[in-house]
């Protein structure tokens, strides 16, 4: 566990290439100690740096395998962070079809789990920006301005997380403006 923390602690500083070898050594103890929770979450742990990194291939195979475990512990939260992730990184492997179904995965989390729903991280917001940027992406405005107004429209949004709220916007004046 002191390698994750470790780990955690070099993601805390931005140093990626240190964070990544700790917790590849926490990734090994672990598997070895088949602690099945602390390996879940340090895949997801893994998933981020792969991420920061572009490495979206690792980050999707990373963030799969951290879902794999989680899923035994119902642990909500950590379940929509990995089915985000997965529609992120599928986004930006161009698998547009995926990452659709991997957002729309992750609403379902926020709409069907209070924890998620209530949560001052708005994760409802972020999902509409996530799905709205893929139909960016598609060249799909008509479709992405539909979901960017829906984010927008989070209660207290502005005044808990003004960069979600300023990333939503900026994307929708983008859409609006194509």
């Amino acid at each position: 566990k002191a390698y994750n923390l470790y780990a955690n602690q070099y993601i805390d500083l931005g140093q990626n290439d240190s964070a990544y070898y700790y917790l590849l050594k926490s990734e090994k103890l672990f598997l070895k100690l088949k602690d099945s929770l602390n390996l879940s979450k340090n895949y997801l742990d893994k998933s981020y740096v792969q991420l920061y990194e572009n490495d979206y291939t690792g980050s999707e195979l990373s963030s799969i395998q951290a879902l794999g475990y989680f899923k035994n512990f119902n642990n909500r939260q950590s379940e929509y962070l990995a089915l985000n992730l997965i529609g992120i990184c599928s986004n930006e492997l161009k698998n547009y079809d995926n990452a659709l179904i991997y957002h729309n995965k992750a609403l379902d989390y926020v709409n069907k789990y209070e924890e998620i729903a209530n949560s001052k991280l708005h994760y409802r917001a972020s999902t509409y920006n996530n799905i709205g940027y893929v139909y960016q992406n598609l060249n799909e405005h008509k479709e992405a301005v539909i979901n960017f107004r829906l984010g927008l429209k989070e209660k207290n949004l502005l005044q808990d997380e003004p960069s979600i709220y300023s990333t939503i916007a900026d994307n929708l004046a983008y859409s609006k403006f194509k």
